[in-house]
């Protein structure tokens, strides 16, 4: 239950970074905002101007992968 409320907390957002060998970083993002919680899934690369959503996972799959 305490990593529930730490994962679930609105004044924070927990983000875990995972660095990959080809450069690239993915970022899990737990989304915090009350109404619309959810966990998103990042890609980016230093070369990107911004990161890529891989997926979203909060009520219904959103993604380029197979659900």
């Amino acid at each position: 239950m305490e990593l529930h409320g730490v994962l679930s907390a609105e004044e924070e957002w927990p983000t875990f970074s995972m660095p990959l060998h080809s450069g690239h970083t993915v970022h899990v993002v737990y989304r915090n905002i009350d109404g619309d919680r959810g966990v998103d899934y990042l890609i980016h690369h230093p070369t990107w101007p911004a990161a890529e959503t891989l997926a979203v996972d909060d009520g219904h799959f959103m993604g380029p992968g197979m659900a």
